[in-house]
């Protein structure tokens, strides 16, 4: 069938709530909140924040896991939607691992979303509504999400609130924050956040860089790199990063990702015919990066890129119990994860210092590789293979959500100070 089949076959899909359940969702493995906004980023219903802050109000002597989740393009929150089932399989897979870390935490997932498909039926007309959809997207940054964001995060202090260097923190206890965005979610979470990011990094009365919550995670994100500019040349300004320097920020594009990888630019260059850009505008970056990153997404530009994520083969010495995993089975074991991070801190970390090139083998099929930049950065740009992200919409395969799982895990883990190291900072 070719795009101009059916051409005028196109259903409107109205601005208002798609969720028809209860704002928050008590399953036996997690909880679920769901909360909608609308084309100009204000709340669909409040009554679904409010239920929200009820919940956390109720709970406030308990400890948290909270994923939060914004979705991208042509998704919303209807039950049936792809991106919502795949996050509740997050979420229980969350499960599994805290009750193999027998912590008493309860996990809440937190799912905000917003108009992201507004056009069905011919895939011409679903594609043309990329302009629409972007700008919808930022004037939801800009929105109500923010007022979402602040409460959980300060949710989180209040619960928290015994000292940073509290071994309590160092080892994953407490309340614990991961956000996630996808596409225009992307766009969406990084626009909320971008602000307190960058002054983590700028801020000079301690040089740990600290993250928003626990770890910020874009997958496939969808918008221009000129707008990670002003959290680059704050990191290029830095001096380096203090002993034990965990992840703060991760954007992870599929290298297969048709959509940021060849429409985003074409959307783009048609957008921007009317701007000037110049050349040589950053000292240490490509001529032309202004032009690049006007038109491309972080995760498409090789002179940002910082990290490769990969699936080894077989023939590549994958374990059986990675092979389960990858094939989408098999329960988690804390243990193991455990043991994975000893090793690599004992072999890429000798003196609470990353080396270059270190490689991160997860005990469940992932494999990260340290390809550019000071090892030690917190914020990564990482490209996906496609054995791990299969396209733009292909984010949710089993190797890549438990890759997600072990890094939250990994960056609340406690690392022993070797001989001859500095002392280790929790971050």
């Amino acid at each position: 069938m070719g795009i101009f089949d059916n051409f005028f076959e196109f259903k409107w899909e109205p601005n208002r709530k798609q969720w028809v359940g209860s704002p928050i969702e008590h399953l036996s493995e997690y909880s679920l909140s769901v909360i909608e906004f609308d084309d100009q980023g204000w709340y669909h219903d409040i009554a679904q924040r409010d239920s929200l802050i009820s919940f956390l109000e109720e709970t406030r002597r308990e400890d948290l896991l909270i994923f939060l989740f914004v979705h991208g393009w042509k998704h919303n929150a209807a039950p049936s939607d792809d991106n919502l089932r795949s996050f509740r399989a997050l979420l229980s897979d969350a499960r599994a691992s805290e009750n193999q870390k027998k912590t008493s935490r309860r996990v809440l997932g937190v799912y905000l979303s917003w108009r992201g498909r507004s056009l069905y039926g011919n895939w011409l007309w679903m594609n043309a509504s990329f302009w629409t959809r972007k700008s919808a997207a930022f004037r939801v940054a800009i929105g109500s999400v923010r007022e979402i964001l602040a409460k959980i995060r300060a949710e989180q202090r209040d619960r928290n609130r015994h000292s940073i260097d509290d071994p309590l923190q160092r080892t994953g206890e407490g309340t614990r924050l991961v956000l996630i965005g996808h596409s225009f979610g992307g766009l969406i979470l990084y626009s909320a956040v971008a602000e307190n990011l960058i002054e983590s990094v700028t801020r000079r009365d301690e040089r740990v860089v600290r993250p928003f919550g626990d770890l910020v995670i874009l997958v496939n994100p969808a918008f221009e790199a000129t707008r990670y500019q002003p959290l680059l040349t704050a990191l290029l300004a830095r001096r380096g990063f203090p002993p034990d320097q965990r992840p703060c920020f991760l954007a992870v594009t599929a290298s297969n990702d048709a959509a940021t990888g060849r429409a985003f630019p074409i959307g783009r260059w048609i957008s921007t015919r009317f701007e000037s850009v110049r050349r040589s505008a950053l000292p240490g970056l490509p001529d032309d990066a202004q032009h690049q990153s006007n038109l491309k997404t972080p995760g498409h530009l090789p002179w940002l890129r910082t990290h490769r994520l990969s699936a080894p083969t077989k023939a590549n010495g994958r374990s059986k119990a990675a092979e389960q995993a990858y094939n989408g089975s098999g329960p988690p074991d804390g243990n193991a994860e455990a043991r994975a991070f000893e090793e690599f801190t004992r072999e890429y970390r000798p003196n609470g210092h990353l080396t270059a090139n270190w490689r991160r083998l997860y005990t469940r099929g992932a494999l990260l590789e340290h390809l550019a930049g000071d090892p030690d950065n917190p914020f990564w740009i990482v490209e996906a293979t496609p054995e791990v992200i299969d396209g733009h919409n292909g984010i949710f395969r089993s190797v890549f959500l438990d890759f997600l799982r072990q890094l939250s895990d990994d960056r609340l883990r406690h690392v022993q100070t070797l001989p001859g190291a500095e002392p280790a900072v929790s971050s």
